[in-house]
Parts: structure tokens; sequence; C-alpha cells
């Protein structure tokens, strides 16, 4: 029982997050969960106040007579009530959501360069372990290349670029949660950073008890399926929902061989 349990569960959960790829993994902040609770009941009670309403039904069948009309000298609390929540939904959108929406917003803007930052670093990270690994042998050849992505941005992977790519990925997202300003945001917000700063040095560190930095001999990767599913898909939900919070997008156009001298070719160079 507990296994079928599982696997119901399991292939909701692939479910839910195919959907969230789909849609660009984005963040709902905790004033629109209470929007979306509130919604919900706001919507029954426009029900009751049609229901109790007199006024004359569009479509007058026997179906529509039992789901819209009751007795005109009937009791009206419960329609009282339900035009209260009504009110108060109002009450909430101009008062609350609103302004709590401007706030992020303001909030949001602040770490904006960090956000695209982390999405550089994340794109570069992911851009060189699919170039490393083989999948058809399952073999990781550490190389450098350049690429070209769109805005105008172009790079190279070299041991030197690999080696600050990883520093900054976890210092980046330390920036963001030191900021004066990160305990003002929204809940949903800070927790999701959070998070992020937890998977993607836990992933890192995965990847370094795997694999050394850097290897000039080509290495085995035993379980690089698991690696595409641990460590690719949850960077990339984090890479996705960064790029649905900024509205920008990376997208890589071409890669090439390394046309410049890296470290490994300047110390070659002086032997």
């Amino acid at each position: 029982m507990k296994k079928i349990e599982y696997t119901i569960i399991n292939a909701l959960n692939k479910w839910k997050l195919s959907i969230a790829d789909r849609l660009g993994n984005p963040l709902i902040y905790d004033y629109q969960k209470t929007l979306l609770k509130l919604t919900i009941v706001l919507v029954g009670a426009i029900l009751v106040v049609i229901r109790e309403s007199t006024a004359p039904l569009l479509i007058d069948n026997k179906m529509f007579r039992l789901l819209f009309c009751s007795e005109s000298a009937g009791d009206k609390t419960f329609y009282n009530i339900c035009v209260s929540i009504i009110a108060a939904y109002i009450f909430y959108v101009v008062q609350v959501y609103i302004p709590e929406k401007h706030k992020m917003k303001k909030y949001i803007s602040i770490f904006s360069k960090e956000h695209r930052y982390e999405i550089f670093l994340l794109n570069q990270y992911l851009l060189a372990w699919e170039k490393f690994i083989d999948e058809e042998e399952g073999k990781c050849f550490f190389c450098e290349f350049s690429y070209e992505l769109n805005h105008k941005i172009s790079g190279a992977i070299t041991e030197s670029t690999y080696e600050e790519t990883i520093e900054a990925l976890t210092e980046n997202i330390e920036r963001i949660v030191t900021h004066k300003y990160f305990d003002e945001c929204d809940i949903a917000y800070k927790d999701f950073i959070v998070r992020t700063y937890q998977v993607v040095r836990g992933h890192l560190k995965y990847m370094d008890d795997k694999f050394p930095r850097w290897s000039e001999e080509p290495l085995y990767a035993k379980d690089y399926r698991l690696i595409y599913k641990v460590v690719f898909d949850d960077l990339r939900r984090i890479q996705r929902r960064l790029e649905t919070m900024e509205k920008y997008k990376l997208r890589l156009i071409k890669t090439s061989p390394y046309g410049g001298k890296s470290e490994t070719q300047k110390l070659a160079a002086l032997l």
C-alpha cells in the first residue's frame, strides 16, 4: 500500500514540476498565495449572493432554479455575510495586495543585478558540464571552449573561469542574504533564496566529491544520469525561476574551440 502511495505522490510531483518548468517555474509570493485563498472564498460568496438575488434568471430551467433561486422571504444572514466577504476582498486588494505588490517589486529590483549574475553563473556552470560529460559513454572530459549567448553575451569556459564560477555561485547568493533589505522581502522570496543557497552549495559539494575541480585526464562518470537528474534539473529550475522573475532569459547560440590562452596553456608554454 505504501509503495502505491509513494508511486502516486512521485507521479504527482513530477507532473507539478513538469507544469512549473513549462511555465518558467514562477515564484508565487506569499501575498499572492493569500489572494488565491481569498479568491476561492470570494467565488463561493458570489455564488451565494447570486442565489439569494431576486433578479430574474437569464436561463429558466429546473437546474438553474435549484442552483440560483431561493425563497425571497427566507433568512438573509448568510447572504449578508457573503456580501461582507466580497467587500472585505475588495478592501484586501486595495489596502494590502497592491501595496505589497509594489513593495515586493521595489525590493526585488534592488537585487536585480545579483539575480542576473546568478542566472549567468548557473548558465555557465550547466553549459560547462553539458559539454564535459559524454552521455553515450559516461566519460567526463574537461575542456576549454568559447560560447555565444543571446543579449550579445560571449564568454569562455577555461580552468580559471570554471573555478571562478564555482566560487561565485554561492558568494553571489550570500550577498543577497546579507543585504540590509533582505529581511523586508516577501516570505516566499526569502525562502526561495535561502533554499537556493542550500541547494547550490549542496550540489557543488556533491560534484566536487565526484570529480576534482579540473582534470587533464578523462574521468568516468559512473552515475552521470543521476548527475543530470539530481544536479542539473535542480539548478535549471533555479535558473528558470530567476529568469522568470527578471524576465531575462539566456539562450545558447553556439560554442567553438577556445581561441585565447587559458592558464593551462600559459603554463604549458613556459615548459
